[in-house]
């Protein structure tokens, strides 16, 4: 599925952030992500290696060096996939585990402190809450998996979730322990904190989520997010919308990559598909680096730079080809 940063994908997020939305089911399992990934990918790779191209030297891709020649935007690539899989993890928990309303899922009452133990098919979900005696908002929900299998899902680990603030204004704190699922065909873990912030002023929203470290496991690979931070922004009127980047991700397949978007990508307004203006740059341990600049001219590409050893490569792109950011839905 073509990415791209828009309108519609920062007002879903913030619209799920301030509903106090929760990771799904699906958005859990991100085997299936990993998989469109790597497809589109390919087709990206394939695309570059078309593009005209101009170099200081020959290709470095015989050296063993990350970004190279022949494919270095693979990475960038991937990297809207695990944005994706940061996302899911911000906007949710666990197989509806956590809610805004427990009892609705499990039959857990809430009250303004709880302790309870509900049963799943086999195995146990352990709940307290604590609750505002004023407003009777949720303000805080540790849930403790016992191999909880619920429709052939089993999950493990523990969830915690502090939130404060209240209507267009609020702040999400997540503590994923050892959380894990799995089913027939595959398996998920989640390890690490997340800190969500949103606010709505009516005619135009901010998100950001940050944290000094995630961990994110899946069949395909294991990604961490180490003092990382993402904001977002949304001008409702215009439709412009905005996003940045600072992250140290290491990656079970791809190795230690450092990313930031800065200047963030930016989409003027909503007659615009892609970024205009912005700036991401990436740079693997080995030294290799991969710079793209959306503010090229033309709207449906970007331009890209690979360096490595003194060497240069750079070429254009078609934002259509590439998954480099936010998907449109999450």
């Amino acid at each position: 599925m073509p990415l791209s940063l828009s309108k519609s994908s920062l007002s879903l997020v913030i619209s799920a952030v301030l509903l106090g939305g929760c990771v799904s089911e699906e958005s859990v399992d991100t085997g299936n992500t990993a998989s469109s990934t790597n497809a589109s990918s390919s087709t990206s790779s394939s695309t570059d290696n078309s593009t005209t191209s101009s170099s200081s030297s020959s290709g470095n891709s015989g050296n063993g060096a990350f970004f190279n020649d022949q494919d270095g935007l693979d990475f960038a690539n991937s990297l809207g996939g695990n944005l994706s899989r940061l996302f899911s993890a911000a906007l949710g928990g666990s197989s509806g585990a956590i809610a805004r309303n427990p009892q609705s899922e499990s039959g857990i009452s809430v009250r303004a402190t709880s302790n309870e133990t509900s049963t799943c098919d086999t195995g146990s979900v352990a709940a307290t809450t604590v609750t505002d005696d004023n407003t009777g908002e949720l303000t805080s929900l540790d849930l403790v998996f016992n191999n909880c299998n619920s429709g052939g899902t089993v999950s493990s680990g523990s969830v915690g979730m502090v939130t404060s603030g209240s209507g267009a204004n609020q702040q999400i704190d997540l503590t994923f322990n050892n959380f894990a699922t799995a089913d027939q065909t595959s398996s998920s873990s989640i390890n690490g904190s997340i800190s969500m912030s949103g606010s709505d002023s009516g005619s135009g929203s901010s998100f950001n989520i940050n944290g000094p470290e995630l961990t994110m496991q899946t069949n395909e690979e294991t990604v961490s997010f180490r003092n990382y931070s993402l904001s977002a922004s949304n001008d409702y009127e215009s439709g412009a919308s905005s996003l940045g980047l600072n992250a140290n991700i290491s990656s079970s397949v791809d190795g230690d990559v450092s990313v930031t978007i800065d200047p963030p990508l930016t989409v003027p307004d909503d007659t615009f598909d892609y970024p205009t203006g912005g700036r991401i740059q990436m740079v693997h341990a080995d030294g290799s680096a991969l710079d793209i600049n959306a503010d090229n001219g033309d709207a449906s590409t970007f331009d890209y730079i690979v360096t490595n050893n003194g060497s240069t490569t750079s070429g254009t792109e078609s934002w259509e080809d590439s998954d480099l950011v936010v998907p449109e839905q999450i």
